[in-house]
Formats: C-alpha cells, sequence, structure tokens
C-alpha cells in the first residue's frame, strides 16, 4: 500500500483520517511514520478491540511491529457509543468537538510486538466483557428492517427483475436525502433527545442512522427479502464494527480503509466531500 507523500487541506487545516485495520495491515511501518507526519490519524477503539481479539496470531503481531516504540502514529477515538452520550447530555454535535475525545497518549506494550505480552486478568474480563456488547449491538440491527420496510415498502412488493434497481435508487436515496435521514431521527427521538432542526452532518446520530440504513439495505440485496437479516452473528459483528469506522470518519472528514464491500462502499456514496484513501 503506497501512502500519500502529499498533505491533505481542508480549509487550510490538515484533515484527520480515521484509519481502519484492513488498511493499516497493507500499510507499511515506514509510510505510516511518514504519513502521521504529514496528516493527523485516529485510530479507533475499534481497532483495537479488532486487533486484541484477533485469532490471526500471525497478523497481529505484523499490526504491533507496525507501531513505532519513539512515538505515536496518532490519538485514540472512543466508541461511537461516549460521542452519543455527549450530544444527548450537552446538545450539542460531537463532530465540531472531535478533537476534545482525542487519546495522543495511548500506550502499547513493546511486549506485544514481540509476540509475549499476556492481557492481565482485568483486561481478559473488559475484553471479553466488550465481545459480548458488540454481540448485544450487532443482533439488533436485524430490527432496522422494520423501519426500512416502514418506509420504503416496495422493497417487497416489487417483482424479483426490478428489485435490484429499487434498492439501488433506495440506497441512493438514503446515502443523499438528509431530509429523510431528520425525518427518521424524529420518529424515534425522545423527549430528551436534541432538538432535529439542529440535526445535520456535524452530528454523530446523523451519520449512525445514515450508515445503519444503509448496512441494512446490503442485507437486502445479498439474501431473500423476507429473511434480509439472516447473516451469521459473526458477520453482524463485523459490520457493527464497520459502522464505528463510517461514523468517526465521517465526522474527522477522512478515512483509509480497504474493505471495499462495505466501508468504502458506503463512504463515497454518504459522503463524497470527504476524503476516503486509497482514492481507486
Amino acid at each position: 500500500m503506497k501512502i500519500p507523500r502529499y498533505k491533505v487541506l481542508r480549509d487550510g487545516k490538515p484533515v484527520k483520517i480515521v484509519v481502519d485495520l484492513s488498511f493499516f495491515i497493507q500499510s507499511s511501518p515506514a509510510g505510516l511514520v511518514r504519513w502521521s507526519r504529514l496528516q493527523p490519524l485516529l485510530f479507533p477503539e475499534t481497532f483495537f478491540f479488532e486487533l486484541f481479539t484477533s485469532s490471526d496470531q500471525e497478523r497481529q503481531l505484523a499490526a504491533y511491529r507496525k507501531f513505532p516504540d519513539c512515538e505515536n502514529l496518532g490519538a485514540r477515538l472512543p466508541q461511537v457509543a461516549r460521542l452519543l452520550d455527549h450530544e444527548r447530555q450537552h446538545k450539542l454535535p460531537a463532530g465540531p468537538a472531535l478533537s476534545s475525545f482525542e487519546d495522543r497518549n495511548f500506550y502499547l506494550n513493546p511486549d506485544l510486538a514481540a509476540g509475549i505480552y499476556q492481557f492481565p486478568e482485568d483486561s481478559k474480563a473488559a475484553i471479553e466483557k466488550w465481545e459480548k456488547k458488540v454481540r448485544e449491538q450487532s443482533q439488533k440491527l436485524p430490527q432496522l428492517t422494520k423501519v426500512l420496510l416502514a418506509r420504503f415498502p416496495n422493497i417487497l412488493s416489487c417483482s424479483n427483475a426490478h428489485r435490484p434497481k429499487t434498492l439501488s435508487d433506495i440506497i441512493s436515496k438514503v446515502s443523499v436525502d438528509d431530509d429523510l435521514i431528520r425525518s427518521i431521527y424524529t420518529d424515534y427521538a425522545d423527549s430528551e433527545a436534541p432538538d432535529v432542526v439542529h440535526i445535520d452532518e456535524r452530528w454523530a446520530v446523523f451519520w449512525r442512522i445514515r450508515f445503519l440504513l444503509l448496512l441494512c439495505l446490503k442485507h437486502f440485496e445479498s439474501y431473500p427479502p423476507n429473511r434480509p437479516m439472516n447473516a451469521s452473528p459473526k458477520l453482524l459483528d463485523n459490520e457493527w464494527l464497520d459502522l464505528e469506522y463510517l461514523i468517526l470518519g465521517a465526522l474527522a472528514g477522512g478515512l483509509a480503509s480497504t474493505d471495499a464491500k462495505t466501508i468504502r462502499r458506503f463512504f463515497r456514496l454518504a459522503s463524497p466531500k470527504r476524503w476516503l484513501f486509497p482514492a481507486n
């Protein structure tokens, strides 16, 4: 993977880039260090969750060894849930305040790169709890079919021959129609939620709704329309993690990923003005 040798700016400032594990694995250590000096790189907690829970030890060690001993490659970002809590509590968008969530002092034990580190029991318990939480959240994805079918009943009523075109049109609408996202937000927001008049692309909750719908629509493309979320629990887990990268990348303004099936596809559709690397 070739890392850019130029700086990408927006409004005179370097664009922040959310890095996913797929991109990181395919990049050279020297290239990542060089890039980190040009662009602010952001590593979501999801990145480390995927890394710590990987069953591929060789891939895991290769990733650990890409982190330099002398400096951090960037900042760590919390899970999207924390940003949503911030928005709900303060009635303010998380996007403009993203820098306040960045942790530039995160530390990876060098024994991880040596393959000799053993997580203490409390860390193991925390990772197991995290895995259970991901599974709990991902199992809620099938419920979104009801939201989509209420808005777009033609998903089921159209003929099999017309379904690909129907789904393509709906995916395009969900990707660009901000009023649709706000309307769905209004349907499910309670009295403590921020007022819909303020909800736009600066908000994590805005992107969460948009990308959740797109993920669900993807399943209507792959499975029978009467059983659209017939995917394995592991696949749903992976898509829940993809959601984190998508939301944070949209808020930050840039995303680096090689995942073409989900992350790159929907990021390009829903946020074409934001920076996606690789470009092709």
